[in-house]
């Protein structure tokens, strides 16, 4: 189960083609229910920067399907370790300044029995699992201690706009297809065949538009669509639709084109949010 961490769900300079999460949004903090699972072996290395796109291992370089390698800072680890929206100060709070900038190259291998019994596991319960052992690695080698507390923030909520929604149902919802996001130059293309509100809200968290805000679905569409959604990249006016305003000669905004293409809009409101507090961390050690 490779996987590969950046400073944004996906990089590109000028093509870059990625495959988001399809689960539950990050917005649910994942909390063990009993003792947490270890890698059987894991190094941390101080990293210069994450590898440029495209440049994953491939053929034998490649990770295994008990492998997990990572390019991450701090803060990304996590909000993937517990499931939240790394890229918003919100919903993690405190720690050093480190924590933002330092990216280490993360790579840890999971013991035979628990990597075969991870693969007869459902996706989500096999993603889960690989994050309690983050969980873990964090605990040990970061000194990570943390508590939650419950805070009123700002969140965007998905509602059905006026007019009602132009969503394709699937004609093949049995079998999800993932949502796929390409970026070529300042336009970007989320796409997905036989997916839900819930995983396409996710993916919509994910965009720098957002602000790195908590996004709530609030459709009440329980189907499954093909969905298209093509908007101009502003990366500078993250934050609400009122900012996001200039518009690329090629599309519209992220905002108007998620109204006029899925007749879905998002509300600026606020609601409670659990987040994670930490308390205490530290530089981890390289081995």
């Amino acid at each position: 189960m490779p996987i590969y961490l950046r400073n944004c769900p996906c990089i590109a300079l000028a093509a870059t083609i990625c495959l988001l999460p399809t689960g539950p949004s990050r917005a649910q903090i994942l909390h063990a229910d009993g003792p947490l699972p270890s890698f059987e072996v894991a190094t941390i290395k101080p990293s210069q920067g994450a590898p440029p796109p495209g440049t994953e291992p491939r053929g034998d370089n490649r990770p295994g399907a008990d492998e997990v390698r990572m390019f991450v800072t701090t803060r990304l680890l996590i909000g993937h370790a517990f499931n939240v929206q790394a890229l918003s100060k919100s919903q993690i709070v405190g720690g050093p300044e480190w924590v933002n900038d330092d990216i280490y190259e993360i790579r840890a291998k999971i013991n035979g029995p628990l990597s075969e019994a991870m693969q007869a596991m459902p996706s989500r319960e096999r993603q889960e699992k690989t994050e309690l052992m983050e969980q873990s690695l964090l605990a040990e080698r970061f000194k990570l201690k943390v508590h939650f507390e419950t805070r009123e923030l700002p969140v965007f909520a998905l509602v059905v706009a006026k007019g009602g929604p132009k969503l394709t149902p699937s004609t093949n919802a049995s079998s999800a297809h993932g949502l796929g996001l390409r970026l070529t130059g300042q336009g970007a293309e989320l796409k997905a065949e036989g997916t839900s509100i819930q995983s396409l809200a996710s993916a919509l968290q994910m965009q720098p538009e957002i602000g790195g805000r908590l996004l709530v679905d609030r459709t009440g569409l329980t189907g499954k669509y093909d969905i298209t959604l093509n908007w101009a990249r502003d990366r500078g006016a993250a934050g609400g639709p009122e900012a996001a305003t200039a518009q690329d000669e090629g599309g519209p905004t992220f905002f108007t084109a998620l109204e006029e293409q899925l007749g879905l809009k998002l509300v600026e409101t606020k609601g409670p949010v659990e987040v994670i507090v930490i308390d205490h961390i530290e530089r981890p050690s390289e081995n």
